[in-house]
Parts: C-alpha cells; structure tokens; sequence
C-alpha cells in the first residue's frame, strides 16, 4: 500500500483543496447563524426553531444511508460516479439553500414555518448528494497511506479555510449592516456563489484512481446493517456523534454568546481568528503525529482536548475583558482538539473502508460516508435543538438568558460528550498501525492477484 503507484498530481490535490473548500459553507453557515437569523430576525420562537432542527436533522439522518446505497450503484462513466453526483448535487443543493433562508424571510405565520421546515428537510436530502459523493472521493484517489494523510490535510485546510470565511467575514458583514434581514440575505447570496464555482471547478479537477470491479462494488441493505457494526466502524461512528454533538453545542449558542453575552455578534469573528490560528500549525504537524504515534492515540486525544477547551469557558461568563480573553482562548483550545480530530477522520474513515474490504470483499465507499453522514446529522439534531431548549429553560424572570444557560449549553454539557468520546476511542478502536499494515498488504495483493 506504501508503495502503491497510484498517486495523486499536484493539479488534482489542489482541485481537492477547492472543492472541500466549497463544501463547507452551506452546513457552516446553517451551524453559525440559521437559529439564530430565524430567532432575532424573522421572531420565530427558540422552541420552534429548536424542534425543527432535532426532527428535520433527525429524519433526514434516516435517509443517508439510502442515498450512499444510490450513489455507490451509478454507473461509473468517464467522470467517475462520485464527481458526476457531487457536480448534479451542488446544483440542485444550492436552489434549495436559498429557499431556506429567502422563503421565510418573506413569508409570515404558519406559512412561514411550513416553508422553514420542508426546505430544512429538502437540505437533508440535497446536501447528502454533495458531502456523501465528496468524501467517498478520498479513498478512490490513492491507497497509498500517506497520500491519504496528505490529502485529509488538504481537506481539513479547506474545511477550514471555508469555516474561517463564514466566520470572519460574514459577523463582520452581518454587522456591518446592522444585522438586518436583508443583511443576512446578502452574505448568504454571495456564499452560495462561492459553493457553486469553487465546487464545479474543484469537481472537474479531481479523478478516481482506484477501480475495482463491479462484484466488489456490489452489496445488499442487508450488507449495509453488517458494515455498520463491524467493531471499528461502529467505534468511529459512536464518538464521532459524541464530538458532532458537543461542536454543534458550541457552533450553535457561539452567535447568541457574541451577541448576548459578549453584545456583538461580530465577536464571532475573533472566536474563528483564535481557533484558526490555534489549528494552523496542526495541519502540518498532525500527520507526523500519526505516522509517529498512531492515528488511535492521536485522534482520541485530539477530541479530549476539544472539550478542555470547551470547558475553559465557566472561568468567566460576562462582557469583561476577562471574559472576552477567556472565551477566545477557549475557542483556541478547542481548535487545537479540532485540528486532530478534522484532518484525522477522514482518514480513518478510509481505513474502515479498507478494512470492510479486507473482511467481506467488499467495497464501501458510499455506504460509509453516507453512514458517517448520517451520524453527523444526529449530532446536529441533538447538538443544534438542545441549546436552543437550554437558552429558553433557563432564561431570567426578565426574559434574557442566562449565565447558567450559557454555561450549560456552551462548557459543561460539549465538555463532557468529548471526553467521554475520546476515552471511547482510544480504549475500543481496534485498527492500530500494526493492523492497517497487515490489511494494505493484503489488499496489495488482491489487486495485484486480479
């Protein structure tokens, strides 16, 4: 596997760079600033916001698996299966995120809500076309294993690049403009432009390297429910909805944090600055790290310290200088955790692939990312509704919210997830760097057999 021919250009590594980089900010901008445009702007009430996240997250969370099933039986033609569904989804994703934010910005009442809700469920289903077929590309590019950490590299530089744009310049802009509808409307219209010729341009750059035949590429629903629970898949997935949890915890009440706390929404803008400078030297020191010590170690360790960082922020909850100081350096702290636990992933996501392979002979691809998908989407419907529950629970006799409820939803609650996330994976995830040596080897010569 080390020593495998197929390699990627520096042509495709940087289309893979700018098309991640248009991947991140629909999910990123929902994440930042929907509840909160939805609640202060357009008066639609926390509970109702909230409980539209935990069922349309949850629902359409369900239906991933269906799609990776779809995606993972096109054909495969000259672009490939999986660029041809991401550049036909980025189409089709992008209509419908307008809807989701210009449709109840002009709309009132139980209209309003309506069109809130079917064009949140529609992202479910659109958006999946996108993320499931972009990070199936990984795997399919190389199966050399350092190639791989490379490119989880480029990934993460381009998730966060693409977090740092939704989280600099769209406070600033949104603030700017008095944190108006129409302000929101404007950054969201320039975004999705961005989505749409950075994910074009980056999809006709990359190309499918690896090809297995069509036996491999088959596999039934039954198939599917078997990958699921295989020991490291199932490992991966339960702490990855531990870590998705407790980040959408922190993403969701950070606007709410700035504004109401802190009394600026463009305070969002230094949270991003602290966590992208706090994870910048990372994404050249992470790979070393793991050929060093181990994906396993260094990936558990990296969600730990996320929730360290989380839990920073009980130092001091309040407009101080102190309290600005803290809450900046605890987003730092967590990006450090982020850093591991971003650029990591996707490469362990591409081991449980290989290592499906090794077990049943069978390729996955789709199934995986549309499983991981689907996991990340719980962790937003849980991570994105009970904050909201929390703020409004826990609000004064006067109707603002309150230093505990902050406290709760933004410290203690994601602390506790990714500590327990962690501790899990490092315990119980079963694929060192003994084992991945034995599976690439074996694999080697299967392909090479065939």
């Amino acid at each position: 596997m080390t020593n495998s021919v197929n390699r990627t250009t520096m042509h495709e590594k940087i289309s893979y760079f700018f098309v991640n980089l248009g991947n991140i900010p629909i999910m990123t901008l929902v994440a930042s600033f929907l509840s909160l445009f939805y609640v202060t702007v357009l008066g639609i009430d926390e509970i109702k916001v909230g409980t539209m996240f935990l069922i349309a997250r949850t629902l359409d969370a369900l239906n991933d698996p269906a799609i990776g099933f779809a995606i993972d039986r096109v054909k495969e033609g000259k672009l490939g299966k999986f660029r041809k569904t991401l550049l036909v989804g980025t189409i089709i994703c992008s209509l419908n995120y307008l809807l989701l934010w210009v449709g109840p910005a002009y709309t009132t009442g139980a209209v309003q809500l309506a069109v809130a809700y079917i064009s949140y469920l529609l992202l479910g289903v659109t958006f999946p076309i996108i993320d499931i077929s972009l990070n199936s590309m990984l795997p399919v590019m190389t199966d050399n294993i350092d190639e791989r950490n490379v490119l989880g590299s480029i990934k993460t530089v381009g998730y966060g690049i693409g977090s740092g744009l939704c989280g600099i310049v769209a406070p600033i802009m949104i603030s700017a403009m008095n944190s108006t509808k129409e302000a929101y409307l404007i950054v969201i219209l320039i975004f999705v432009a961005l989505v749409v010729v950075l994910s074009i341009g980056g999809t006709l750059g990359i190309k499918q390297h690896i090809k297995f035949d069509k036996e491999t590429t088959k596999y039934s629903i039954k198939d599917l429910g078997k990958f699921f629970f295989e020991k490291p898949v199932l490992i991966t997935f339960i702490v990855a909805l531990f870590y998705n949890t407790a980040n959408n915890f922190i993403t969701g009440t950070n606007g709410f944090y700035a504004q109401y706390v802190l009394g600026d929404i463009g305070m969002v803008t230094w949270f991003t600055v602290a966590m992208g400078v706090a994870m910048a030297p990372f994404i050249f020191i992470t790979p070393k790290l793991a050929n060093k010590y181990g994906k396993k170690h260094v990936y558990g360790i990296g969600i730990i310290i996320s929730g360290v960082g989380m839990l920073l922020r009980l130092v001091k909850i309040d407009s101080s200088s102190i309290g600005i100081a803290v809450a900046i350096i605890s987003m730092a702290i967590s990006g450090i955790g982020s850093a591991l636990f971003m650029i990591l992933f996707y490469g362990v996501q591409a081991d449980n692939i290989d290592y499906i392979e090794y077990k049943s002979g069978k390729r996955s691809e789709g199934a995986i990312s549309a499983l991981s998908s689907m996991i990340t989407k719980l962790g937003v419907a849980v991570g994105g509704a009970f904050p909201l529950y929390i703020l409004s629970w826990t609000k004064t006799a006067e109707g603002s919210y309150s230093a505990m409820g902050f406290g709760l939803s933004s410290a203690v609650i994601p602390a506790i997830l990714c500590t327990i996330g962690g501790l899990i994976f490092i315990f119980y995830y079963t694929i060192d760097k003994n084992k991945l040596k034995e599976i690439g080897v074996e694999l080697q010569k299967r392909r090479n057999d065939t």
